[in-house]
């Protein structure tokens, strides 16, 4: 895939799915259980490759440093303030996190949406990320302190959908983003699915998000890779 394509699949993570709730940097609760007990060296080996996807995606083929990148701006690329403060724990990178201690995956189809899966060892359990999207945090406004978008306020809802069948059973959650944000008198609308497992030792997590403002987030391709990807670390762990 061309740098322009990574460029628009790194704005996208951006702004569909890093400004959502539970995605706020200073992620006390990750950077302390950053102990799992899986092996880190092999995360890498167990993503999707590029038949795993959806028909139709196109994988992001970059250096290991920028799919870093990607999967730190889905999950806690930037700094803002979450109200309430408790909710901002739903991150899966430990703090720290080196390239070679955490498996990423992207793939991008067209200008319909981009999927970006991440397999990392963490100790924490699927009660902690529910906990993150539900009961007072079911409802939460975060404001970007830093970066191109400081300043942007986003008001957030998160909704717990049934996960596909995976042979992560029970140990599994998937929950839909409808972001609304507001910056500089602009007001613009987002959507995405997120889907988290725990599979032997590893954290494996798949996200979507649309490319065009305002559509819809795709569930069935995000069903289809979040299945594939949680019964390939299943199976190969």
């Amino acid at each position: 895939m061309t740098a322009s394509k990574y460029a628009i699949v790194s704005v996208a993570c951006a702004a569909g799915i890093a400004l959502v709730a539970g995605c706020g940097s200073g992620d006390d609760a990750a950077a302390s259980e950053a102990s799992g007990t899986g092996d880190a060296s092999k995360a890498q080996s167990l993503v999707l490759a590029s038949d795993g996807f959806p028909d139709g995606y196109e994988i992001l083929d970059v250096e290991k440093d920028q799919m870093l990148d990607l999967a730190e701006a889905a999950d806690s690329a930037a700094s803002g303030k979450v109200t309430p403060a408790s909710c901002g724990k739903s991150a899966v990178l430990p703090d720290d996190v080196a390239a070679d201690d955490v498996g990423v995956a992207a793939a991008m189809k067209g200008t319909e949406g981009t999927l970006i899966e991440s397999v990392t060892v963490l100790d924490r359990s699927i009660a902690d990320f529910r906990a993150a999207v539900t009961g007072e945090c079911a409802t939460v406004t975060t404001v970007l302190a830093s970066g191109p978008m400081a300043g942007l306020k986003a008001t957030v809802k998160n909704t717990v959908l049934d996960a596909p069948d995976t042979k992560a059973g029970d140990q599994a959650i998937v929950y839909r983003q409808d972001a609304t944000s507001k910056s500089s008198g602009q007001t613009s609308k987002t959507q995405s699915l997120t889907g988290i497992a725990t599979v032997d030792g590893y954290v494996v997590r798949v996200q979507f998000a649309p490319l065009a403002p305002g559509a819809k987030a795709d569930r069935t391709a995000f069903d289809e890779a979040f299945a594939a990807a949680v019964d390939q670390v299943a199976a190969k762990a």
